[in-house]
């Protein structure tokens, strides 16, 4: 439930950043 949702946050940051591993 929890990790669900961070996934899906770490995911959006991720692409708004666009950043390899950082």
């Amino acid at each position: 439930m929890i990790k669900k949702a961070v996934d899906m946050i770490w995911q959006h940051i991720d692409a708004d950043r666009n950043d390899p591993e950082t």
